[in-house]
């Protein structure tokens, strides 16, 4: 599949320097609906996104919002041969939590200190599904509806159950329910998503009880996924509509060690004031 990611060319700078892409926790993200919480519980906090559009067709309010009209370019990426996953071997961090198992190897583009650490743990879905590109990072396309969060509660099992002067809590969720729905107001985006779910890793018991609360955040704020060498080597930019000399002159010494890469101008040139 096709996708794109409109951006600055200081993010493409950052992509080739560090050859890989970055996910970003949701509730980071520029809709700050998705940061809102609809419970005391948000698993949206525990989500990690890198987002683009669907969409062939070049979008002014795109290049508008997270280009630039001047200095802008616009990736193309092929989720094909995005990523290439090979088997990571799991090593798990000093933990006090019999009930902590991890597989001893996954199958994914992740660096292997970024699946398992003391902050979380990666969930392994099942990969033989249509919208995995790996072990770990799942392709879903934005679903908009009204009232989102009203969903996603409905999607929360809790049982809160009161034991002397205590509350025990039991709640059951399938974290791939969440991360792909938006408000309306974003449509015109036509947003596809690549998803990292994740685990807050409980040292002790008392972390056990403050993430079934909601109280343990994860301190990790991104994640940084390998691309391909094929990704790479051949990776096509389209430049902003108004898009200055200087900036082209940039594009093509970022470039430069790839010369199967492909730079074309935007269809707008020209027809933008």
């Amino acid at each position: 599949m096709k996708i794109y990611h409109y951006t600055t060319i200081e993010a493409l700078a950052l992509i080739i320097e560090s050859r890989s892409i970055k996910f970003s926790r949701l509730d980071l993200l520029d809709d700050k609906t998705e940061s809102e919480p609809f419970f005391d519980f948000n698993p949206l906090h525990y989500i990690f996104s890198s987002s683009y559009t669907y969409d062939e067709s070049e979008n002014i309010p795109l290049w508008k919002m997270y280009a630039n009209m001047e200095t802008g370019i616009r990736i193309e990426f092929d989720t094909e041969t995005m990523f290439a996953p090979e088997y990571k071997r799991l090593v798990a961090p000093p933990h006090a939590q019999e009930r902590c198992e991890f597989p001893p190897m996954l199958y994914t583009s992740i660096r292997s200190a970024d699946i398992l650490n003391r902050d979380y743990m990666l969930l392994c879905l099942n990969r033989s599904d249509s919208d995995a590109i790996c072990d770990c990072i799942r392709l879903k396309k934005i679903t908009y509806m009204n009232e989102f969060q009203k969903y996603y509660k409905s999607q929360l099992n809790v049982k809160d159950t009161q034991i002397k002067n205590e509350v025990h809590r039991e709640m059951s969720y399938d974290p791939t329910d969440f991360g792909f729905y938006k408000s309306q107001y974003w449509e015109f985006q036509k947003e596809v998503r690549l998803l990292i779910y994740a685990v807050p890793f409980p040292k002790d018991t008392t972390e056990i009880s403050d993430i079934v609360s909601g109280n343990r955040c994860l301190k990790t704020t991104a994640i940084f996924v390998p691309l391909s060498e094929k990704c790479l080597q051949n990776i096509k930019i389209t430049f902003a509509p108004k898009i200055t000399d200087a900036s082209r002159i940039i594009v093509r010494a970022l470039l430069s060690k790839y010369p199967n890469a492909e730079v074309a101008d935007s269809c707008l040139c020209g027809k933008i004031r």
